[in-house]
C-alpha cells in the first residue's frame, strides 16, 4: 500500500516535466540556442518596422494623391462650375439708355449664384458674389429674360436662387415699410389740407368782417380775392405738371416692356 503511493507520487513530477518539454516551449527551450532565438526575435523587430514603414508610406502617398486631387478641382474649379451652374448659351443684353452699351453675357456666366448653399459652395464663389458688377450684370439679365417684374417672374425658376430669395424677402420688407410711410404721409396730407381749409376759411371769414366794417376797402378785398385764386392755379397747375410727369413715366415703361416683349418673342 505504501509502496504504491511513493510510486504514484514520484511519477507525478516526472509527468509534468514531460508535459513542459512537449509544449511548443518546451521544444524552443530544448531545441534551439539563445542565440538563435534572440536572431528571431531580431526578424520579427525588422519585420514590424518594414511593415510600418510600408504602412506610413502608403498613408503619405495617400495624402499626396488626395491633395493632387485637391489643388486639380481648384485649378478647374471655375471652368467646371461654369460648365456645371453658368448659362448654357451666350445672352445678349440691349442698351437701355443712350449712354449704355450692349452687353454680351458669355456662357458659363452667373454660376457663382446657383452654387450657393450647395455643395459646390466656395470662398471664391462667395467673393464674386459680393461684387457689385456682378450683381448688376446678373439682375440686367433677369430683367432682360423675365421683364420688369423680373423677381417675382424668376421664382422657382431655372436661375432661381437663395441671392434672389433674400432680395424677395428684402423687397418684401421694403413694400411693408413704404406702406406703412405712405399711409402715415396720407394722414399728415389730410391733416395738412384740413388745416389749410380751416385757415383759408377763417381769413375769408376776417376779410369779410373788415369788409363790412370798412377797415379795408372793397379793392383791397378783391386784390385779396384775386391773390387767392391765383394761388388755387398755381396749386392746380402744379398738380398737372405732376400728373402730365407720371403719365410720361408710364408712358416710357409702357413703350419699353412692348419693346421687351418683342425682343423676347425673337428670342422664343
Amino acid at each position: 500500500m505504501n509502496s504504491q503511493v511513493k510510486v504514484q507520487k514520484s511519477s507525478a513530477p516526472h509527468k509534468q516535466v514531460n508535459q513542459n518539454a512537449n509544449s511548443w516551449a518546451g521544444r524552443i527551450t530544448q531545441n534551439v540556442s539563445p542565440v538563435v532565438i534572440a536572431k528571431i526575435q531580431e526578424d520579427e523587430k525588422r519585420v514590424e518596422a518594414e511593415n510600418a514603414e510600408k504602412l506610413a508610406k502608403k498613408i503619405q502617398a495617400k495624402k499626396m494623391e488626395q491633395q493632387r486631387k485637391r489643388e486639380e478641382y481648384e485649378r478647374n474649379y471655375e471652368s467646371n462650375m461654369q460648365r456645371k451652374h453658368g448659362l448654357k448659351k451666350a445672352f445678349v443684353v440691349p442698351p437701355i439708355g443712350y449712354w449704355e452699351e450692349e452687353q454680351v453675357l458669355p456662357i458659363g456666366s452667373f454660376w457663382e449664384f446657383k452654387v450657393d448653399n450647395t455643395r459646390d459652395e466656395s470662398e471664391f464663389a462667395k467673393s464674386r458674389r459680393k461684387d457689385p458688377e456682378d450683381r448688376r450684370k446678373f439682375q440686367a439679365y433677369l430683367a432682360e429674360k423675365y421683364g420688369c417684374n423680373w423677381l417675382e417672374v424668376s421664382q422657382d425658376k431655372e436661375d432661381d436662387c437663395p441671392y434672389l430669395w433674400d432680395l424677395r424677402e428684402k423687397e418684401r420688407r421694403r413694400q411693408e415699410e413704404e406702406e406703412w410711410e405712405q399711409e402715415e404721409r396720407q394722414r399728415e396730407q389730410w391733416k395738412k389740407i384740413e388745416k389749410e381749409i380751416e385757415e383759408k376759411e377763417k381769413e375769408r371769414e376776417e376779410m369779410e368782417r373788415k369788409l363790412r366794417s370798412r377797415e379795408i376797402t372793397i379793392k383791397e378785398y378783391n386784390k385779396w380775392q384775386q391773390d387767392c385764386e391765383e394761388e388755387e392755379w398755381e396749386d392746380q397747375e402744379n398738380y398737372h405738371i405732376e400728373g402730365l410727369r407720371l403719365y410720361a413715366s408710364m408712358e416710357r415703361q409702357s413703350l419699353a416692356d412692348a419693346a421687351w416683349r418683342a425682343r423676347n418673342a425673337e428670342r422664343k
